[in-house]
């Protein structure tokens, strides 16, 4: 089926949002749809998986969401992408693809925990085979051209690109 994986250009950019009501748009079509959020800061208790699994996924018959794992602290590194970890998230990812119609993936941000862009996401994507959903959230000083320039190398796995939190006095220059 299809496997979409939401990527925010820092925290805060709206995946969660966007995931919810991308799953309530599935339950009134008709279609089956999966959650799975595969890094956390919390894992153990994690706000969006729990916002989603209360109150979207029960009312609309979706599948129930997979637990997240710790998020890597450190930039991604080839110990990081053959984790027993990662490995685990790929089986999950498969599953989940082969039970619903559409598997939404809250994927990690661009930007590190410890502030700096690192290739995990895209990896991510690779490796789950999946799209890529940009999320980037607006401030004044943001530079898209920059951003997509860095995305390059990856555009096979882009689907699209979102720049949320636009004032709409900021329309015209977006």
């Amino acid at each position: 089926m299809a496997v979409l994986q939401m990527v925010g250009d820092r925290p805060g950019t709206g995946k969660t949002c966007l995931a919810g009501a991308i799953l309530r748009h599935l339950a009134a079509t008709g279609r089956s749809g999966a959650y799975f959020k595969p890094f956390s800061n919390h894992s153990a208790a994690d706000a969006d998986v729990e916002f989603i699994s209360a109150h979207l996924l029960p009312r609309a018959g979706h599948l129930q969401v997979p637990a997240p794992v710790q998020i890597p602290q450190e930039d991604s590194s080839p110990t990081v992408l053959t984790s027993p970890d990662l490995q685990e998230i790929g089986k999950t990812a498969a599953d989940l693809d082969s039970a619903a119609d559409v598997v939404l993936i809250e994927g990690p941000d661009l930007v590190s925990p410890i502030g700096q862009m690192w290739p995990l996401p895209l990896d991510l994507a690779t490796i789950l085979n999946s799209k890529v959903l940009l999320l980037i959230g607006y401030t004044n000083d943001v530079n898209v051209v920059t951003l997509l320039e860095r995305l390059h190398s990856h555009w096979d796995n882009v689907a699209g690109v979102v720049i949320n939190a636009v004032p709409p006095y900021r329309w015209q220059a977006v």
